[in-house]
């Protein structure tokens, strides 16, 4: 991914964050990965989305997660 696609990328999920097509934990963690190809590592701005997705890193949020996280938590907390 070049910096121009991460920085496009950056736009698109913040836009959808705030229109509530993508939820505030899953665009905090999109966010936070494309620091890096960004070049934004150290942007001020990017630092609260790093902190959201460190704090919310065991929540399973994706059905698709292949870490397994889901399946050590009760099915009735997953609705």
């Amino acid at each position: 991914m070049t910096r121009e696609q991460a920085l496009e990328e950056i736009a698109e999920t913040a836009n959808a964050m705030i229109r509530g097509h993508l939820s505030y934990i899953e665009g905090a963690r999109k966010l936070a990965a494309l620091r890096f190809p960004a070049e934004l590592e150290d942007d001020a701005d990017l630092t609260p989305f790093v902190g959201i997705d460190s704090e919310t890193d065991a929540l399973p949020l994706d059905r698709s997660e292949n870490c397994g996280i889901r399946q050590r938590w009760r099915e009735s907390s997953l609705r």
